[in-house]
């Protein structure tokens, strides 16, 4: 379970991806069969992040997530996704333990997290994860891409911090080939 690409602009927002996982459907019989899967918990080895040069602060960064607050809201999540002993996740500045989310935000520009090439050459897959994403303004959005080449983005999921109804660990999947045909270099980026 995980997902793509992260652009925030506003202040008090907060997002957080974990635990990608990519499952092909097989051409006989339509098996599926997991190809790549990453909770965080031991490595997060060929993921990139790219941070805008307006970025000041709210950079990605690969730990264990502190729950901050805004108005009485839970901004950030104190764990990952998974139960049990995993702990570890992508977060964009994790705050301080209990703190205000404003303190600990994207703020300036935005940030990108992005996966490493997954070689999906002559088959179709899907690509799920959880995310958890807050914001205390209507403007600000968490922007999931897929790309079959690393240049080209194709848009999956926009989610707008409207209601914040997305502050708790929401599951998403798509297909890769409903978005771009799939190559051995697909990338998702948050």
């Amino acid at each position: 379970m995980y997902y793509a690409r992260m652009q925030i602009l506003q202040k008090e927002q907060r997002s957080v991806a974990t635990s990608l996982s990519i499952q092909t459907v097989q051409n006989t019989n339509q098996r599926i069969k997991s190809i790549y899967e990453n909770n965080f918990e031991t490595t997060s080895t060929g993921w990139t992040v790219i941070n805008d040069p307006s970025l000041s602060t709210g950079a990605w960064q690969r730990a264990a997530p502190n729950g901050t607050s805004f108005n009485g809201q839970f901004a950030a999540p104190d764990d990952d996704a998974e139960a049990g002993a995993a702990t570890f996740a992508f977060v964009t500045q994790n705050g301080a333990v209990g703190g205000n989310a404003g303190t600990a935000d994207v703020d300036g520009g935005p940030t990108d997290l992005i996966s490493p090439a997954i070689d999906m050459a002559g088959t179709d897959g899907f690509i799920s994860y959880q995310r958890w994403f807050f914001s205390s303004g209507s403007t600000d959005v968490l922007e999931v891409s897929v790309s079959n080449n690393g240049s080209t983005w194709v848009t999956v999921e926009t989610v707008s911090g409207v209601g914040n109804s997305n502050n708790q660990w929401l599951v998403n999947q798509f297909r890769v080939g409903d978005f771009v045909t799939p190559t051995a270099t697909v990338r998702v980026r948050f």
